[in-house]
């Protein structure tokens, strides 16, 4: 038997004509969203214990890491990085206290084709942000990447 809930809300939706239905495709009029082009071309990383990337230490990696893989440094206390981002899209870098990505981080933006300036991943905001350093990095790199702070 039909409930009289039911034959009240199927006459309402007749009388509004607001009867839900899958709409398949995208109505007329609508904004089509695109998908975000996103890349996974590596870029090149120096990392330093020096903020200004001046001392003569070795660099704790040196080397290509993979947008959208966090990458762990072989030990932590890190405050400098060369960045050259030979990508074909500006990239987002996210330094992290701990190892594997996690704990507190800064973020800096980073454009295309950036020449290797030395970036102070512990700080933020011309604040000294990370006591202990850096110990991880995830890079973004695609054409929505959103600025932070920049020195590019």
């Amino acid at each position: 038997m039909v409930s009289i809930k039911a034959i009240y809300f199927a006459v309402i939706g007749l009388a509004t004509g607001c009867l839900a239905s899958p709409v398949l495709g995208t109505p007329e009029g609508a904004p089509v969203l695109k998908a975000e082009k996103r890349t996974s071309s590596p870029v090149t990383l120096a990392i330093t214990s020096d903020g200004d990337c001046q001392n003569d230490n070795p660099f704790v990696f040196n080397g290509e890491i993979k947008p959208g893989t966090c990458t762990t440094f072989s030990s932590g206390g890190n405050y400098g990085a060369l960045i050259d981002n030979n990508n074909i899209q500006d990239c987002v870098f996210k330094f992290w206290a701990n190892a594997d990505c996690s704990g507190q981080a800064t973020t800096w933006f980073v454009d295309v084709g950036s020449d290797g300036s030395c970036v102070p991943l512990a700080n933020q905001g011309g604040q000294f942000v990370l006591g202990p350093g850096a110990h991880s990095v995830l890079a973004n790199c695609a054409e929505d990447a959103v600025p932070g702070s920049s020195i590019f």
